[in-house]
Order: C-alpha cells, then structure tokens, then sequence
C-alpha cells in the first residue's frame, strides 16, 4: 500500500534514539500518507520519546494525514498519560 507508511520504534525511545528516529519517519512518511508508528518493542521511553509521539499525532492532524500509534506497551500508554500527551493512545483494548 502506497499510501500507508509504517516505521517502527527503537526498543530505547528516548532523548539518544528520538532524533534518529524522527528522520527515519520523515523517509517514510510521504506526502498525503498515513502513517503506522509500531510501537511493539518500546521497553524504555522518556519525555522525549513521549513528545515526538505527541509530535507526529500534532502533525498528522494539522496536514490531514492519520497517525495510528500501534501496540504501545503499557510503559508508553502509562509515560503519555503522567505527561498529559495520551490522548488517542492505547493498546487497542
């Protein structure tokens, strides 16, 4: 499918590993594509980590493009939620 994009998280989703990451979604993530953030193997995430989901959500709404944060841990879900940032994230129960 063309017009889905998926990347997938590093296992350390933090201040080290966010910049890497956001250039590896902006290779992926074209213009008018959705885009899949699989997020199955996460087992660390910090604020950084955190913002730059919040980031890609922000930015999928503002250009009209779907942002789906697939599978978070339960360690996402919860580090989201302290932060105020987990509005439409869940693991999909």
């Amino acid at each position: 499918m063309d017009d889905i994009a998926r990347s997938r998280a590093p296992a350390s989703l933090t201040l080290a590993t966010v910049g890497d990451f956001l250039d590896q979604c902006r290779d992926r993530w074209g213009k008018g594509q959705a885009l899949i953030v699989e997020l199955g193997d996460v087992g660390e995430i910090d604020t950084a980590g955190a913002q730059l989901l919040a980031w890609l959500q922000r930015e999928g709404r503002l250009t009209g493009r779907a942002v789906t944060l697939d599978s978070p841990p339960a360690r996402v879900i919860e580090t989201m939620a302290m932060l105020g940032l987990g509005k439409g994230v869940s693991d999909g129960s």
